[in-house]
């Protein structure tokens, strides 16, 4: 709906159809300074739905600032993944994000859930959807192989966004 596209439309595209679920487990850290946690990246995903425990630790960057993604009890995190940002033709923003290492005195647990969808299909062109391109609202994104993404996105250090999408913008 917040594109103007019929509800069923990222559906019917088959953004939802393949997920893959991780599992993370992240011990105590007595010496934090000495350890990164997760670098700074965005999702290769349509969505990532995120479960975290209450002891918490995922960080967004919003407005030159890292921000802390306080947990609530039963609570899902939502995050916008580059594949969605394309296809929305950047309507829709995928977020930056870091994971800090674990100071508390128990382990941190979360699951994550990416909705990757027929991004998978690595030969499959892939750009804005149509519908959301007009002589007002041109394209950002070049077409693209989905395949062409992943090997960028996966040859070199996460650096958020710059680790995938910038090299098709047009």
């Amino acid at each position: 709906m917040a594109l103007g596209l019929k509800p069923e439309y990222l559906k019917d595209m088959g953004c939802f159809n393949i997920y893959g679920v991780a599992c993370n487990y992240y011990p105590h850290c007595p010496q934090p300074e000495l350890t990164l946690g997760a670098r700074r990246h965005s999702d290769p995903s349509f969505l990532t739905i995120l479960l975290q425990d209450q002891i918490g630790g995922l960080q967004v960057f919003n407005e030159n600032q890292w921000i802390d993604v306080n947990p609530i009890s039963g609570g899902l995190v939502v995050n916008i993944g580059d594949f969605l940002q394309v296809v929305s033709n950047d309507k829709l923003k995928s977020v930056d994000h870091t994971v800090a290492a674990n100071v508390h005195a128990t382990s941190r647990v979360s699951v994550a859930c990416f909705f990757t969808g027929y991004a998978t299909e690595t030969q499959k062109p892939f750009g804005p959807i149509k519908e959301l391109i007009s002589e007002e609202n041109p394209p950002v994104y070049r077409e693209f192989l989905v395949g062409e993404y992943f090997s960028k996105y996966f040859s070199k250090e996460l650096e958020g966004k710059s680790a995938g999408l910038k090299q098709f913008e047009i």
